[in-house]
């Protein structure tokens, strides 16, 4: 996974996108709020599972993240996200704290080009 070509919050995620697959902007606003409400405590959830060498509680944690992701048209979170589902899943534990710094910038990201909707 590469962040070097993620250079702007237009990069992100595509707001136009979002709007058509939830149906309105009203929706997109609500959806990203809870999103970045749930975010930390799916964010932890994945740090925890990290700590503890817990593949089933990431796979689990990281895919409910993707999941909601999804619905905005985020594009590398999610990605990052489903790398770390992948992990878990495959018992993977070579460059899951890398993995895991590129979704919390990713985030980091998606919430910025959020907040002129919220």
């Amino acid at each position: 996974m590469n962040f070097n070509d993620q250079t702007g919050t237009d990069q992100v995620m595509d707001v136009s996108s979002a709007v058509e697959r939830l149906g309105s902007e009203k929706l997109l606003k609500r959806v990203a709020g809870v999103l970045l409400e749930n975010a930390t405590n799916h964010t932890t959830d994945i740090k925890d599972a990290i700590a503890a060498h817990d593949d089933k509680k990431l796979e689990m944690a990281a895919h409910t993240l993707v999941t909601s992701m999804t619905y905005l048209s985020a594009s590398f979170a999610p990605a990052a996200a489903m790398k770390l589902e992948h992990m878990g899943r495959d018992g993977v534990v070579d460059g899951l704290q890398d993995v895991y710094d590129l979704l919390m910038i990713a985030i980091d990201r998606m919430a910025e080009a959020l907040k002129p909707l919220l």
